[in-house]
């Protein structure tokens, strides 16, 4: 009985373990994946694909800069209008965390190098959040905010 028990403890931890380790690897995988896709627009950026970057967000989609708060359809229309030209970016500091099923939440370090008009893009960088939502099967974003870093 005594050995029945133990044997039947072991299978539990072994089960608990391998649970984690699923879990842990698709938190992996969904890290990865909003990483790639917060990447992606960071490039539909660069490269002035503005209806594509549409594309990927929610119809009430929110957009928070320093000095706005904009939908999708007017934060298109104002990337379109400030002439930036980002030679490169680079994101650090990347987390994501899950606080909802079909949600998203990616936070990180942003720097780009470029202008935008006549001015310098400043090169502290922002502190960057994106909630993605999954709808439909597609994740997209529904909330962006870009904070000015000032260390």
């Amino acid at each position: 009985m005594r050995t029945l028990l133990i044997v039947a403890g072991v299978a539990v931890m072994a089960l608990s373990l391998t649970a984690r380790a699923q879990r842990q690897t698709g938190d992996a995988n969904l890290t990865n994946q909003i990483t790639q896709l917060e990447r992606a627009m960071w490039e539909m950026w660069k490269n002035h694909k503005y209806d594509d970057m549409r594309a990927q967000m929610t119809e009430d989609a929110l957009i928070v800069g320093a000095d706005s708060l904009a939908t999708r359809d007017t934060i298109v229309e104002i990337m379109k209008r400030q002439n930036c030209e980002a030679r490169n970016y680079t994101l650090s500091d990347v987390k994501v965390t899950t606080p909802a099923p079909d949600t998203a939440l990616i936070a990180y370090h942003v720097v780009v190098t470029g202008t935008c008009g006549a001015s310098a893009i400043p090169a502290n960088g922002d502190m960057t959040g994106t909630l993605w939502v999954r709808r439909g099967g597609r994740w997209l974003t529904a909330f962006h905010q870009q904070t000015p870093y000032s260390k």
